[in-house]
């Protein structure tokens, strides 16, 4: 269904909502077609449905979804009956702008994929949460060739199931640009640009680009061909861990570049357990080891640490 303004949107989405499985090949497309602005008084637009939706600007083109500036979430998309059969919900093509609360919420066992999309001024980019049922446990984001500028919380924030960031870039002075739910396995970041983002912490842990705080014992946070420049923590009352990552898991770091981080106990990365770190390189990052943590494994002769006095004893 094509839509030009926030009314046909509504309504396109409410006859999504409406369909059975089975209807038009199990799957739900609405294509935009215009610029679409949020008035006084709009709500969310809401997917409640059982069929896979695909929503995206018509070929050539990406249209912007703007909620100008309320306390509103753009995009609200919701499984959380486990018996309901929908599976997949993909955005792309589409800018997210002026959300006061979430450019996306999505609550549920749902895959989602959003691919060539720009979230510019919100709240919190996207947001994925669910009950930590084993549905929810077992779900795929997918986050590729996009943009966050400008959140004032999290670009990402995803509670629990697999994340793959690839191909993005993340700028912005608020907070992190992914963080973690309790129950995130794996994360995987290829490709991606991080810049400028600061976490500021009261509980002494830290990430100011990437936050991934989990109670499982899982696979380690992998980070390959991505870079993080101008990225901290900081604390009034506690000390900070991790400038531009803080995972509580092992990370597998390939071919990245960390440079002016800032963070009181290791000034690039911060990790727990064991980190496999090749052919990367620290520079400029704050006093202090660029990375502090557990032990590391791996070969290491093809890292760089600039200037060389932040270069941790395993790298000498």
């Amino acid at each position: 269904e094509h839509v030009n303004d926030y009314g046909e949107f509504v309504q396109a989405l409410e006859t999504a909502s409406a369909g059975q499985p089975g209807d038009d090949g199990q799957a739900y497309e609405v294509i935009v077609t215009d610029d679409i602005a949020f008035s006084d008084g709009a709500e969310p637009l809401t997917y409640e449905g059982q069929l896979d939706l695909y929503i995206c600007s018509e070929a050539g083109e990406r249209y912007t979804v703007d909620v100008g500036g309320r306390e509103l979430t753009a995009f609200r998309l919701t499984n959380e009956d486990h018996s309901n059969p929908v599976d997949y919900i993909q955005i792309e093509n589409l800018e997210i702008a002026g959300a006061g609360n979430r450019a996306i919420a999505a609550t549920g066992s749902i895959d989602i994929g959003i691919f060539s999309s720009v979230f510019r001024d919100n709240d919190r980019g996207v947001s994925i949460s669910g009950d930590h049922q084993d549905e929810f446990l077992e779900t795929t984001t997918i986050v590729s060739d996009s943009e966050f500028y400008d959140t004032a919380d999290s670009g990402i924030y995803v509670g629990a199931g697999a994340l793959h960031v690839e191909d993005s870039t993340f700028e912005s002075e608020g907070g992190p640009a992914i963080s973690s739910g309790i129950q995130l396995d794996p994360l995987v970041v290829e490709g991606s640009e991080f810049h400028g983002h600061h976490n500021s912490t009261s509980m002494g842990d830290g990430g100011g680009a990437i936050e991934h705080t989990v109670q499982v014992s899982g696979e380690p946070l992998t980070i390959i061909d991505s870079t993080f420049t101008g990225n901290s923590s900081s604390s009034a009352s506690a000390t900070t861990y991790g400038g531009a990552v803080y995972a509580d898991t092992g990370v597998v770091i390939e071919n990245s570049t960390f440079e002016e981080n800032e963070a009181d106990s290791g000034s690039a990365v911060y990790f727990s357990g064991s980190a496999e770190v090749s052919e990367s390189r620290f520079i400029d990052n704050s006093e202090g080891d660029a990375l502090e943590g557990g032990s590391i494994v791996g070969e290491d002769e093809d890292n760089e640490f600039v200037p060389e006095e932040h270069e941790p004893e395993w790298a000498q």
